[in-house]
């Protein structure tokens, strides 16, 4: 699982999950959003960790969320769909509230995707919801199993950011076909993709 901080004079992680690289000396965080309960977007010990190195960082996910941090005495902060708060002057929005559909027979969660700044919008797993207006910069699930890649270019495309990068890739082999594809077919839209790589830091 990729993660992305934005540098606005604040340190936003997302979905700090089981299967995230997260460096060891990762401190002095603002905000830590999660955007629905499954394992590789949120895992307590990891939570925890951070939060004894960010003792100013606030928490923000939903209630489905929610609901297990107030069992291990994790304080948090409620931003759904529609809903906002500021971290430090930085605007951090709740938008849509459905996960993609994995099966009809698996229990759906409660999943909220999040623009920071009016800028990037991260849709946490759903590709049910398209900001307007338009972001400049995109998180884009390439590998999931409620996902295809000609259903993630088509959101990249309808979302219109011209930049993004590759979320939600850590069970593929790196770099596949779901980091190839989408860079030669977004670049006809003159969208740029790229892959970010563990451990570096960009500047977008």
């Amino acid at each position: 699982m990729k993660h992305w901080e934005k540098v606005l004079r604040r340190r936003i992680l997302f979905d700090p999950g089981a299967w995230s690289v997260v460096p060891e000396d990762t401190r002095n965080l603002d905000a830590i959003v999660v955007a629905h309960e499954h394992q590789d977007h949120y895992e307590i010990d990891l939570l925890k960790r951070l939060l004894g190195a960010s003792s100013g960082a606030q928490v923000i996910t939903n209630s489905g969320v929610g609901k297990h941090l107030d069992d291990v005495g994790i304080r948090w902060q409620k931003i759904e769909d529609g809903q906002s708060t500021r971290i430090k002057g930085v605007e951090i929005r709740g938008e849509g509230s459905e996960h993609a559909l994995i099966h009809k027979e698996w229990n759906a969660v409660h999943n909220t995707g999040y623009i920071i700044a009016d800028s990037l919008f991260h849709p946490g797993d759903s590709f049910n919801t398209v900001p307007s207006p338009k972001v400049e910069f995109l998180a884009l699930p390439v590998s999931a199993p409620w996902g295809t890649i000609g259903v993630t270019i088509d959101f990249a495309r309808a979302v219109g950011a011209k930049k993004c990068f590759a979320i939600h890739d850590a069970n593929l082999r790196w770099p596949g076909s779901a980091h190839v594809i989408p860079k030669e077919l977004l670049a006809k839209d003159d969208i740029e993709f790229f892959v970010p790589e563990d451990g570096r830091e960009y500047e977008l």
